[in-house]
């Protein structure tokens, strides 16, 4: 249950994301695949920095991704509330 897992601090949304999107997947890849090469041609201490600038612009894109999920849920609560208002008062009209 959702509930029990937020309760217990064990749900987290972009844990449970699987990208369907072929071109994610190539992305990731071609990330990949320029580390490779940036691992064969740079220093250890260059490519350590390189590393670093990856894992520093993944931090930034999941507090991105995080603010969207807020955003998200926070619109889709409240159109259910405004669905459920409106239909307080279609139901009190009758």
């Amino acid at each position: 249950m959702i509930l029990e897992a937020l309760c217990r601090g064990n749900y987290s949304p972009p844990d449970l994301i699987t990208p369907s999107n072929p071109d994610y997947w190539e992305a990731n890849h071609q990330v990949g695949q320029m580390m490779e090469l940036l691992k064969s041609q740079l220093s250890e201490p260059h490519y350590k920095l390189v590393e670093q600038l990856v894992d520093t612009i993944y931090r930034a894109q999941c507090f991105e991704c995080e603010s969207y999920f807020k955003l998200g849920f926070t619109s889709g609560m409240a159109l259910e509330r405004e669905v459920q208002e409106e239909l307080q008062q279609a139901i009190s009209c009758k």
